[in-house]
């Protein structure tokens, strides 16, 4: 059975981040829609992994570097091992997490199972074939549910200067049911220009264009004010370009890995007593992301890097691809 297949949802159906942004009216832009190519911007050839540049030699690539270059993701069936699937499902249990978050984005720090499952050197080895560098893992959410983000590319939440030097691995931790809002994505549409931060951010009305959940008191960030606006573009664009949206339906042990560019969601589940078990692990290049911090370890001899935030506290910039107030409610 294939993990991914084409989903029939509804492409304007908005989660919870979207209806609760809705309510503060961020945005006083009201001459026209506002489209995807009013917020987008290519990216500099010379700047982007080698995957993405114009010119690549094909002949050279492997079939895994060939798929990741045409679609934009990877799936890894079972790369998961069972016995560390258990572990972890015990470590849960035995803080009462339910379908909750850890009280942290960096509980990879804190528990070896979880640097075991994200930082493996198969983990490793995927990583480097499709990104060509060390890739660090800085942020982890563990809830049990959908995001409920809407349309977004990862990237326009980073700093400007990564330029798609970024992935992130979906982890199936069950096998994860149709009705449990999955993770959907548009194949392909981390060839297209990408939605950028200061260009999102000039159609927030002030009090709202660099708000962060510790600036707002824990009541919201920017990049949820957004989605009132950004969910349309994506969503025109995608229906201008004909595209299908496709589902991840990963079994337990699965990993889909995602570009910074591709266009994707966390849909709104149809039944939200579903568990949706499952790690979302982000990742970024260790000599790109200097603003994250200097403590960058490796897990073993031949696992993948991760920055620790043990001896220092871990900078916004850190977490700055999910919406920060999604921790106490939502992942």
């Amino acid at each position: 059975m294939s993990t991914i297949v084409e989903s029939f949802s509804d492409i304007r159906r908005q989660g919870s981040i979207f209806k609760a942004a809705l309510e503060k009216n961020p945005t006083n832009f009201t001459d026209r829609a506002i489209t995807f190519d009013d917020l987008a911007e290519q990216f500099p050839d010379e700047r982007v992994p080698f995957l993405d540049r114009e010119v690549v030699d094909e002949a050279k690539l492997n079939a895994l570097q060939r798929h990741w270059r045409e679609h934009g993701y990877v799936v890894i069936p079972g790369m998961v091992q069972e016995h560390l699937i258990r572990e972890y499902e015990a470590l849960r249990a035995s803080l009462s997490l339910g379908k909750a978050h850890f009280n942290s984005f960096t509980p990879y720090d804190d528990y070896d199972v979880i640097r075991k499952i994200t930082l493996s050197p198969e983990m490793e080895s995927v990583l480097q074939q499709i990104m060509g560098q060390d890739m660090g893992l800085h942020f982890t959410l563990t809830a049990y549910h959908s995001t409920e983000r809407g349309w977004h590319q990862d990237d326009y939440l980073n700093p400007d200067y990564v330029f798609s030097n970024y992935c992130a691995a979906w982890i199936s931790l069950g096998d994860i049911d149709a009705d449990a809002g999955p993770f959907e994505f548009i194949a392909g549409s981390h060839r297209w220009p990408c939605v950028r931060r200061h260009l999102v951010q000039g159609y927030l009305r002030d009090e709202y264009a660099a708000v962060t959940e510790s600036e707002a008191g824990g009541k919201g960030h920017w990049a949820e004010f957004a989605e009132t606006f950004t969910n349309e573009a994506y969503i025109q664009e995608i229906e201008k370009r004909g595209l299908p949206i496709s589902q991840f339906l990963g079994r337990r042990g699965d990993v889909l890995i995602w570009h910074g560019k591709l266009v994707h969601r966390g849909s709104a589940p149809n039944d939200p007593l579903l568990e949706r078990p499952s790690m979302i692990s982000h990742f970024s290049g260790t000599t790109v992301r200097s603003d994250i911090g200097t403590d960058i370890r490796r897990y073993g001899a031949r696992g993948a890097h991760y920055w620790s935030f043990k001896e220092q506290k871990a900078p916004a910039n850190a977490m700055s691809t999910m919406v920060p107030s999604a921790l106490p409610v939502a992942g």
